[in-house]
């Protein structure tokens, strides 16, 4: 493939992931301005060639079962919808493992030029936060905070887009403030998604000191998920294509209760290749007691790892 081809090919995965070139850069192993500068044109042979073992290694790997679109899903991505049109604020909170990135994602995809995505994580400082937000704008920004956030302000008048920061829990509250500025002051709509935590933060703040009226009074729709119940485990199943028994779900749901969908997902699909073994076509509750309480239990704590 020559080098403009690997460059849209990676332009493309970055935009589904939704991933910001500052992300990209720390996963294949690159400065961040040699990758910006190789997407620009410029010949930066290191930078291709971890593109080419990147991908090379992610296609290695065995591919994920199609994503299910639930209703649970369709209901973030239609608070999404909400926020962006009107130009609100919408919080969405929920355990681990519910769906939220998913949910965010699935929006991202269908709304690729009008939405910005932004995965934090506890290193984000309010100077990278910003960072991030122009870069996914297509402008630089430097100087002072203020002087940065002017720049990102002016090009989402000029260019509105809906941002969505998962994992907004992780934030301290000066960046969430921050947020709101941007908000205010653009008249962009703001989708704050992260676990039951946030919701508390925006309550209460951490302390009586600090707390987040302004924010809390703005906000247009707050979308509490709900706990995992029969009739959305069989819409996944349903989704992936699942044969099963009755037994199977009462056996399922206190799992999925406890790890959430993706926890689910992982154990239905080590259920799978057990069935396959013992040449069985429909799945049941024997399939999910075989997993325990080994299996199970490493399943669970693989996924408590990140892995």
């Amino acid at each position: 493939m020559s080098p403009a081809g690997t460059r849209e090919m990676l332009l493309e995965y970055m935009r589904k992931k939704g991933l910001s070139i500052s992300k990209m850069a720390r996963a294949l192993g690159v400065e961040r301005s040699s990758l910006s500068k190789w997407l620009n044109g410029e010949e930066r042979k290191t930078v291709e060639d971890a593109v080419i073992d990147y991908f090379e290694k992610i296609n290695e790997e065995k591919p994920e079962f199609k994503i299910v679109r639930t209703r649970l899903i369709k209901l973030i991505m239609t608070h999404c919808d909400y926020a962006r049109k009107n130009n609100d604020i919408v919080v969405i909170v929920g355990n681990a493992g519910l769906g939220k990135t998913t949910g965010l994602l699935e929006y991202y995809k269908e709304h690729p030029y009008h939405v910005i995505y932004i995965k934090v994580d506890i290193t984000f400082t309010s100077r990278e936060l910003l960072i991030e937000i122009a870069e996914n704008l297509g402008i630089a920004v430097s100087g002072s905070l203020r002087a940065m956030m002017r720049e990102v302000v002016r090009a989402l008048k000029s260019d509105p887009k809906l941002l969505i920061i998962d994992e907004a829990d992780l934030l301290t509250i000066k960046q969430i403030e921050l947020l709101r500025a941007i908000h205010d002051s653009a008249g962009c709509g703001l989708v704050l998604a992260g676990l039951p935590r946030l919701a508390k933060l925006l309550l209460t703040g951490p302390s009586q000191k600090e707390n987040l009226a302004q924010l809390y009074s703005r906000v247009g729709q707050f979308l509490s998920l709900p706990v995992p119940d029969e009739e959305q485990i069989k819409e996944i199943l349903a989704g992936m294509k699942i044969r099963y028994n009755g037994n199977f779900i009462q056996k399922i749901l206190p799992h999925t209760r406890e790890r959430g969908f993706r926890g689910m997902v992982k154990i239905v699909k080590k259920a799978v290749e057990i069935a396959r073994n013992n040449r069985k076509r429909v799945l049941d509750g024997k399939d999910v007691e075989a997993l325990a309480p080994f299996a199970l239990s490493r399943i669970i704590i693989t996924e408590k790892t990140g892995v």
